[in-house]
């Protein structure tokens, strides 16, 4: 359960995809959304984790399918993903996000995964844009696809990675 301060509501997400939007006050449901992500069939879709990117209005979500989705949550009517991150070696199981306070555009997501590696990702712009496009969208409502081997190489200035891979084969939990 996460606490939206910008919008005073609770947003929850469901094994399944299903977002939930709920009144501060009484818990009563507002609004309830169904993620989407063209990689896999909705059956076949099951949600690991999610975080929330509070300095720059979006939500992480993990996804079994071994990629994290980025959602803009101003728009909680539909909330659109931004970006897909692909390419993980490892299904993602925790998520954790930390900003630095005096310096907003500073960022860390932190990824625990399958096969018992840490990754961190560095953004060091992040209320100006996480990652750089690289590619020109076809789709203006598609999201932009980030691949794992794209950041570890070095191709976004805005982010670059870490990875800790000293509890393999453990899973990663918080």
């Amino acid at each position: 359960v996460l606490y939206l301060h910008s919008l005073g509501q609770y947003l929850t997400v469901s094994k399944g995809g299903t977002v939930c939007l709920r009144d501060r006050e009484d818990m009563s449901l507002l609004h309830t959304h169904r993620l989407q992500n063209s990689t896999v069939s909705p059956k076949d879709l099951w949600v690991t984790d999610m975080v929330l990117l509070h300095n720059v209005h979006k939500i992480a979500v993990s996804f079994t399918s071994k990629e994290v989705c980025f959602y803009d949550i101003l728009s909680h009517q539909d909330f659109r993903c931004k970006y897909k991150l692909q390419g993980l070696r490892f299904t993602p199981w925790c998520l954790d996000y930390w900003v630095d306070p005096s310096d907003p555009d500073q960022a860390v997501l932190t990824i625990g995964d399958i096969g018992g590696q840490v990754s961190a990702l560095y953004f060091t712009s992040a209320q100006i844009s996480l990652f750089e496009r690289l590619n020109v969208r076809t789709d203006s409502d598609s999201a932009d696809i980030i691949q794992w081997d794209e950041l570890v190489r070095g191709k976004h200035r805005s982010c670059y990675t870490v990875t800790h891979r000293a509890h393999t084969p453990s899973w990663v939990r918080k």
